[in-house]
């Protein structure tokens, strides 16, 4: 991954409390009864998706045109894509929120399963594969309102899937990128961050993390209510990655059905600036796990 280049207590109390403290207007707009993640209604509307001028010439400076291109041109062309109404989950899945999840469907991680999670050592900033680690053990302590880290997207598909088979009238899913990025620009604004334009204000990234996943909804929300768009975690997204977008404004333009690589987005606690940026991509297997990956969910009711 690019990387280094950037609620559960009894009842839901902590998120309730946070969400509260920031005002009436962040009421949940359908909180899921299992597992109390709340999620907000996004409205559907079309936006200019990918990578803006302003950030192309920052970039250039920063890496040069020959590493902007390598790293980042995947972000391009900028175009206009439409999308639906959806509800997105408040906050990046929380380790309680997972945890009810596992303890009502038995259901088993592929960390836990298949040998572990990669773990991002400091000081010598690389990736180790850890056969201990798992989401119950990340390398870290983590209290039950910091997101779940070591989940694999097959292992989100399996959260989905577990949500959808409880609520009949509903449906669960990992977000399309388009959808993504949508509610990250609170509805297709041209902010840097999820949330505004200081990274610091809006997230967790290498700069200011205390070197492992902090609490959700700490930091300052986006004008939809939306937390940790950018920093804490890596989050997966439905889509097979594909290396330029195509330019059809078709939601899931990215979402080709075969292709060895899944997208992750929003940047980590280990990420510098340009990684955390709302239009910056990555893409790693769906079968990989690592402690700064993890997830954030979509609702959608049926019709």
């Amino acid at each position: 991954m690019k990387n280094i280049g950037c609620l559960l207590l009894a009842g839901g109390v902590f998120l309730a409390m946070v969400l509260g403290a920031v005002g009436s207007s962040l009421a949940a707009d359908w909180a899921e009864p299992a597992t109390g993640i709340d999620f907000v209604r996004v409205e559907g509307g079309c936006f200019q998706m990918g990578q803006r001028a302003s950030e192309s010439e920052g970039l250039i400076r920063e890496k040069g045109s020959s590493g902007a291109k390598v790293f980042f041109g995947d972000e391009l062309p900028l175009h206009e894509v439409c999308v639906e109404e959806f509800y997105l989950s408040r906050t990046e899945i929380t380790v309680g929120q997972f945890k009810s999840f596992i303890e009502a469907s038995s259901y088993k991680t592929e960390a836990e399963e298949f040998g572990g999670c990669q773990e991002y050592e400091i000081p010598r900033y690389r990736w180790q594969d850890k056969a201990r680690l798992n989401w119950r053990q990340p390398g870290f302590s983590q209290k039950d309102e910091e997101p779940v880290v070591c989940v694999s997207w097959n292992d989100a598909m399996a959260m989905v899937n577990w949500l959808s088979g409880r609520n009949s009238d509903r449906v669960f899913r990992l977000a399309a990128e388009a959808e993504w990025e949508y509610a990250a620009r609170d509805r297709g604004g041209d902010q840097v961050f999820g949330g505004g334009d200081t990274l610091a204000e809006v997230g967790w990234s290498v700069m200011n993390s205390p070197r492992r996943t902090s609490l959700v909804a700490i930091k300052k929300a986006g004008s939809l209510g939306i937390f940790d768009l950018s920093g804490n975690v890596w989050e997966w997204v439905a889509d097979t990655y594909q290396p330029a977008y195509a330019s059809n404004g078709n939601p899931n333009e990215a979402g080709a059905t075969t292709g060895p690589f899944k997208v992750v987005r929003g940047g980590g606690w280990n990420s510098y600036d340009w990684n955390c940026r709302v239009a910056n991509r990555d893409r790693v297997s769906p079968s990989h796990r690592d402690t700064s990956l993890g997830l954030r969910l979509v609702m959608t009711v049926k019709k």
